[in-house]
């Protein structure tokens, strides 16, 4: 085991305790807790995902990028997509297994804030179905990754979108 999935698993061990539908923390006085994880039955549980970037955020990107090779291996675009997306200051909360994106603000409340749109991972090959009025598809490439947000429009006229030329 590498001196990096070690840390974190030492990590993971002292601050949240393993349940059955992901990890819940000790210590839920932690206000940063607020940006992560899903609630059920007025508790709070965190994904392994969302707990390894509350662990690395305070490293340098770098660094970040070391830990993920080493605690995770190989295949990890999804896991740097989810990165890019945090450090760029979004939350990314789960719900009904479907991953939400929402801007970060100091007054983020999971209830009353709308999501900017649902998050769908795939790769440059993939098909993909628009089943959402607000989606964010993140397209993988062989060393790069594209972000398409997705949103409905009821007409195609310039008042809706002053990109669109006739």
């Amino acid at each position: 085991m590498s001196e990096e999935k070690r840390n974190f698993e030492n990590f993971l061990k002292t601050h949240f305790i393993k349940q059955s539908c992901g990890y819940e923390p000790i210590d839920l006085s932690q206000n940063y807790l607020r940006h992560y994880g899903l609630k059920s039955e007025k508790k709070l549980f965190l994904s392994y995902l969302e707990i390894f970037y509350i662990f690395i955020e305070k490293f340098e990107i770098n660094k970040q990028i070391d830990y993920v090779n080493n605690v995770f291996g190989k295949h990890t675009e999804k896991i740097h997509i989810y990165l890019s997306l945090k450090n760029a200051n979004f939350n990314i909360l789960e719900t009904n297994s479907t991953l939400c994106i929402y801007e970060k603000s100091k007054n983020f409340n999971r209830k009353t804030c709308n999501h900017i749109g649902e998050l769908k991972i795939m790769d440059a090959i993939d098909n993909f179905q628009i089943d959402s009025e607000r989606m964010v598809v993140a397209v993988l490439n062989i060393n790069s990754s594209a972000f398409l947000q997705i949103k409905h429009i009821d007409s195609l006229e310039k008042t809706n979108n002053d990109f669109l030329h006739k």
